[in-house]
């Protein structure tokens, strides 16, 4: 009897570890994620244009620390931020994440280059500590005024704004580039700057024919309401810095552009 007892337990045992298997089986199948997933981990933001910018204007650059603050902030120890510069003078922003440049005492005519590098201190050991990045500078080319910016609004709104632009791009002359900075609001879809300059694009070339070679993108980050930013630099290959008002971990990041957005072109 005790072992008839012991036989029916065994195999109720193994049947109830069977039936757990399979729903947790399905749930992860049904989930499309892997059961095991890695927490996120904070990652140092930093980065320095692409293109050359203007030595007649201050330059801001800005640094952040993306994830949960719990993960990558040391109990009772601020993270700061210490800037090099190999040329210009950093005006202000030492120890924190946004640094202002000053490259009006390089003596350079044309082209300089300046070697930026930042190192954080107070933050969780897996965070990185130092990254550095390369700002080329075009003294002889000033910066472009702000031609136009728009945010919310409907499709046709929005595409009147483009055609106002593509038509002042080439009212400028065939060496005029457009440089378009779009960011993403305080409650934004995931890539949304991105998805937004993908669109733009889109309609430029199929609407107006215009070449992508004249077109510099930019994410610019994020703001209290998404907007775009255009601008022609009608002289010169220097272009404009972003200008957020937000820090990436302000915001609140969820769904696919395409289901949540409805604003689009």
């Amino acid at each position: 009897m005790k072992s008839e007892q012991t036989s029916t337990l065994r195999f109720f045992s193994r049947s109830v570890v069977f039936i757990v298997s399979i729903i947790f089986g399905f749930l992860s199948v049904q989930s499309g994620q892997p059961q095991n997933v890695d927490p996120p981990r904070p990652v140092l933001d930093f980065r320095c244009p692409t293109y050359a910018l203007p030595g007649n204007t201050p330059i801001v650059l800005r640094a952040e620390i993306i994830g949960a603050k719990e993960l990558y902030q040391l109990p009772g120890k601020p993270v700061t931020y210490k800037w090099e510069l190999s040329n210009g003078k950093l005006l202000d922003g030492q120890g924190t994440g946004r640094a202002t440049i000053d490259t009006s005492g390089i003596t350079n005519n044309t082209i300089s280059k300046i070697d930026v590098k930042l190192e954080v201190e107070g933050a969780a050991p897996e965070v990185e500590r130092e990254k550095t990045c390369q700002l080329t500078i075009d003294h002889q080319c000033n910066a472009s005024a702000l031609f136009d910016e728009y945010g919310a609004g409907s499709s046709e709104e929005q595409k009147a704004h483009l055609d106002r632009f593509v038509a002042y791009l080439r009212q400028a002359g065939p060496e005029a580039t457009a440089y378009i900075i779009t960011y993403a609001g305080r409650s934004a879809c995931y890539y949304e700057a991105e998805w937004r300059i993908k669109q733009i694009v889109a309609y430029l070339i199929k609407k107006h024919g215009l070449s992508q070679n004249r077109i510099a993108l930019v994410d610019g980050g994020f703001r209290e309401t998404w907007s775009v930013d255009l601008f022609v630099q009608a002289h010169g290959k220097c272009g404009p810095l972003p200008t957020p008002t937000l820090l990436r971990n302000d915001a609140r990041v969820s769904g696919q552009c395409g289901d949540k957005c409805t604003d689009g072109l």
